[in-house]
């Protein structure tokens, strides 16, 4: 049986900052974290368990899919019959929540495409011959491991009621909570290991908690798992190892990924992980099978994918079972991080990553991105280093127009604060929202995306789903009073409107291979006392 640990969380000790807090930094009263049982003991008394465990899960697990229509063939022909359900497509706006151990220390190194990445510090704190870079070494010592972090991870601030709540106050329709990342740690109560937030502090369900919440408001609720891990525990032979990700894709003794476990070193890295034979099909497959079983998520959200193919990954076998259970019931969604077979390729929705995708595309797609450069809370972020609410807006205008989703980072940190900047930001797009979000929310692309207006500015177009109306949005008010824009086609009997007002606009058009249409705003009104701030929306009906 799993052993519940009690721990007292640590106060942190900071320094002053103009970033989004305080610099975390090692505690005055720190005493490393030691879980109730090793990873040897672990292997001896709960590995054997844990295999013939995630054997049965594995046959339960093909007797629905053989009798589903969703198969996991390796080309992707079965999977590619699923289709993206409508209420992801009527949705636009959802939240990424990145957080868990990693916003202890919120502190990022730039990597991909020069951005930050908090949510894997634990990982790079550890140089590649094993020692702690500089950063890690000054501000929290040379004896703190990775694992140290986890009582400091209390949660303390984060309830999931409030969260839910100021999601519909964003105008946001789904979340997907980060569940678990390359550490391993699992913010649900996961039977095939320890390392979750249920055995080790916070010891609560941080998941099951945030999807009751959500789920009592209407919000979609979405699963973000990491594929592999930093590193994970294998047995071998009757001997103990520690795999990186190859290893853990083909557990081998004779690899070189593959190095004898080291207790002093490798306890404090990996507290709670049981050792298994093979990582994919011993702990991956049945971890999802059992999540998709009891929390039944609306979304399965895959990455760190890119070491192998999906059907080696196993993601695409996990994805059939996801599909077939949900069969009938309700609809769900998976996005296109199988493996290396799979982005913009398969998958019900492509995703992009600080605008990968840029151009309209025929199939559906989710931007994701934080509002700054940071993937993770970042005590140095502040204004400055963030988006406005203001180019917030206009990305969210951009994806939709050119037929996406835009799923926006929010990062709390240690004690589940979200910071006041972020906060701010998110009421702001939620104001806009509630004015302009019939321009949003269940609407497709129109024929063209962007074209520019009399006033030299970009408009954007999106169009209702049933094609009736058409949706004029930009961001510069016009001087004169007036907007003259392309490729309109307006009913001449029906009455144009700025969203926000209930007075018809004086309006006119013309006809021809390029008509154009001539609209003025409502007479006397500035950008001061239009409906919102930023960005305004000229509502008409087509022909």
């Amino acid at each position: 049986m799993k052993t519940k640990l009690l721990f007292a969380a640590a106060g942190f000790h900071a320094i002053l900052s103009m970033g989004q807090g305080p610099q975390p930094r090692r505690p005055e009263n720190f005493e490393p974290f030691r879980f109730s049982y090793s990873t040897e003991q672990l292997a001896k008394n709960s590995s054997a368990g844990i295999m013939k465990k995630a054997a049965e899960a594995r046959s339960q697990m093909e007797e629905v899919i053989k009798k589903g229509p969703y198969k996991p063939d390796g080309n992707y022909n079965k999977l590619d019959r699923h289709h993206l359900p409508e209420w992801f497509k009527d949705a636009k706006f959802g939240v990424f929540l990145d957080w868990g151990i990693w916003s202890v220390p919120g502190y990022g190194r730039q990597g991909y495409h020069g951005n930050y990445y908090p949510d894997t510090y634990l990982g790079y704190m550890y140089n590649n011959d094993g020692t702690k870079m500089d950063y890690h070494k000054k501000y929290w010592g040379e004896d703190f491991e990775r694992d140290d972090f986890i009582h400091l991870f209390t949660a303390s601030r984060f309830n999931a009621e409030q969260f839910a709540q100021w999601c519909v106050k964003w105008g946001v329709k789904y979340v997907v909570p980060f569940c678990k990342h390359g550490d391993g740690f699992c913010i649900w109560n996961n039977s095939y290991t320890f390392r979750d937030a249920v055995d080790m502090p916070p010891h609560r369900d941080l998941l099951g908690e945030m999807y009751n919440a959500f789920r009592r408001y209407g919000i979609k609720c979405g699963f973000y798992y990491t594929v592999y891990e930093f590193e994970y525990p294998l047995l071998a032979k009757g001997n103990l190892y520690v795999g990186n990700v190859t290893a853990q894709n083909a557990p081998d003794p004779s690899r070189q990924e593959m190095t004898p476990f080291d207790p002093r070193k490798h306890n404090r890295r990996m507290s709670g992980k049981i050792p298994v034979e093979n990582y994919l099909t011993d702990y991956f497959v049945p971890s999802l099978k059992e999540v998709i079983d009891v929390y039944d998520p609306d979304i399965l959200w895959f990455d760190n994918e890119w070491y192998n193919t999906g059907e080696k990954n196993k993601t695409i076998f996990v994805t059939s079972y996801f599909y077939n259970k949900a069969e009938g019931r309700k609809e769900v969604a998976v996005n296109d991080r199988f493996g290396t077979d799979s982005r913009e390729l398969h998958g019900d929705f492509y995703t992009s990553e600080y605008h990968v995708i840029i151009e309209n595309r025929d199939h559906y797609w989710e931007e994701n991105r934080p509002m700054g450069y940071s993937y993770g809370y970042n005590w140095e972020d502040n204004d400055s280093s963030m988006l406005s609410a203001e180019r917030l807006i206009e990305m969210l205008v951009r994806v939709v127009a050119r037929n996406g989703n835009l799923l926006l980072m929010v990062c709390p940190d240690g004690e589940g604060r979200i910071p006041a900047e972020q906060l701010a930001r998110m009421n702001e797009m939620g104001n806009w929202l509630k004015v302009n979000g019939e321009a949003i929310y269940n609407t497709r692309p129109a024929p063209k995306a962007c074209d520019e207006s009399n006033t030299g500015d970009h408009i954007w177009y999106t169009q209702s789903k049933d094609g009736k109306y058409t949706y004029v949005h930009f961001f510069e008010w016009p001087s004169k009073g007036f907007l003259i824009f392309k490729n309109a086609r307006p009913k001449w009997e029906k009455k144009a409107y700025l969203l926000g007002c209930d007075t018809p606009l004086v309006w006119w058009a013309t006809e021809g291979k390029e008509p154009y249409m001539y609209v003025e705003l409502p007479h006397g009104m500035t950008e001061k006392t239009a409906p919102c701030k930023y960005a305004w929306v000229i509502k008409y009906e087509n022909w």
